[in-house]
């Protein structure tokens, strides 16, 4: 299972919200989400979730490739 990189965290702390309401608007549980933030591993559905969710919090598109950890 992939992990994300620091981005997630960048984007919600650009965005004001807290990871309880980042979570509820990715239509996502708040310990999913704390785990993708932490780097964890999370499955890549749960990733499209994130990036669909600060596509449309940032206005501009966020792909799952920019929220992924690079070997």
């Amino acid at each position: 299972m992939p992990e994300c990189n620091g981005e997630v965290k960048r984007l919600r702390m650009a965005a004001g919200l807290s990871q309880n309401k980042t979570a509820g608007r990715a239509d996502l549980d708040r310990s999913t989400y704390r785990k993708a933030e932490l780097g964890e591993p999370v499955n890549e559905l749960t990733i499209e979730k994130i990036a669909k969710c600060f596509s449309e919090l940032c206005g501009k598109p966020v792909t799952s490739a920019q929220l992924i950890k690079q070997a």
